[in-house]
């Protein structure tokens, strides 16, 4: 099988190195020679200056600025691109150009939410499914670090995707915003709170911040039996505390699971619906739309 990646900065490097130790060819599509040089040393089977050059691959996967997913994507469409696509969140950049990307007539497109596939995510739906917390009542997830060196987006368009995908992955559906506040630095986004409710199902509570001098990463499923929280994204661990908050918790008893790399799990996702043509596990172009665009309807709140 052989793939061509389009844009190869810090996440394409990662990207390129898992390919590999899969077993995939990799073409690398990048502007700047210089990166283009470094891939072909990472053992890049071939690399492309520009995206119309792309040939003989059995998939795509972008892995430019957020901002530009949309662009290369038509510009993919304009080349008669025919391969699926396999896009690094979010989506889109803007409202606007997720909606164009949900409309185009190209090949298939999916969206890289990568916290899907966290293996402490996945162990948690798992718990919460089996009815061990009873009704899910409330989600809350806190994502925060000390600055970040993406550029062309803002601390909620870069941190609040990951919690958007969480909330919809685990109840299978996006919560609509009902109140969200901002701290903002020269008029910029550097932190977030928000609260996403429907008529039904729980409460969806997410902080981002660029804020913190360490790095933090929570999540937390409360029940009406009990609570279930990710306490960081490293780890072999999930913690379930039984109860339904009286002073004292009937149980605190540690779940373990497989600690395996996120990335590779989503990536071989990716390449068994190309063998298979089973999509069951990819997020799909819609799902990926309806997290850009509450994330515009969070940011007006702000």
């Amino acid at each position: 099988m052989k793939l061509a990646l389009v844009g190869y900065g810090v996440w394409g490097e990662l990207i390129l190195r898992d390919l590999l130790e899969l077993g995939v060819a990799v073409d690398v599509v990048e502007v700047n020679a210089s990166r283009r040089q470094l891939a072909l040393d990472a053992g890049a089977d071939g690399s492309l200056a520009s995206i119309d050059t792309i040939e003989g691959v059995d998939g795509i996967i972008i892995a430019t600025p957020a901002t530009t997913h949309a662009a290369v994507i038509l510009q993919l469409d304009a080349c008669k691109n025919t391969v699926p696509i396999f896009c690094e969140k979010p989506l889109a950049g803007s409202t606007a150009d997720a909606r164009i990307l949900t409309e185009r007539a190209g090949p298939p497109l999916y969206v890289m939410h990568i916290w899907r596939y966290h293996a402490g995510i996945r162990k948690l739906k798992e718990v919460y499914e089996s009815g061990a917390i009873g009704e899910l009542t409330m989600i809350r997830t806190v994502r925060a670090n000390w600055t970040s060196s993406r550029t062309d987006v803002d601390a909620l368009k870069n941190l609040a995707p990951h919690d958007l995908s969480i909330f919809q992955f685990i109840i299978e559906d996006l919560p609509s915003v009902v109140c969200a506040t901002s701290e903002r630095i020269d008029g910029k986004v550097v932190g977030c709170i928000g609260v996403l409710k429907n008529d039904s199902g729980p409460v969806c509570i997410f902080e981002v911040s660029n804020r913190y001098g360490e790095k933090r990463r929570e999540v937390r499923l409360h029940g009406t039996k009990g609570v279930l929280v990710l306490p960081h994204d490293r780890g072999a661990s999930i913690q379930y505390i039984r109860g339904a908050g009286t002073i004292l918790p009937e149980m605190v008893e540690a779940i373990r699971f497989e600690p395996v790399s996120a990335l590779k799990t989503e990536l071989i996702a990716f390449l068994e619906y190309l063998k298979t043509g089973d999509a069951s596990h990819l997020c799909s172009v819609e799902d990926g739309a309806a997290v850009v665009i509450e994330l515009d309807n969070i940011f007006r709140f702000t």
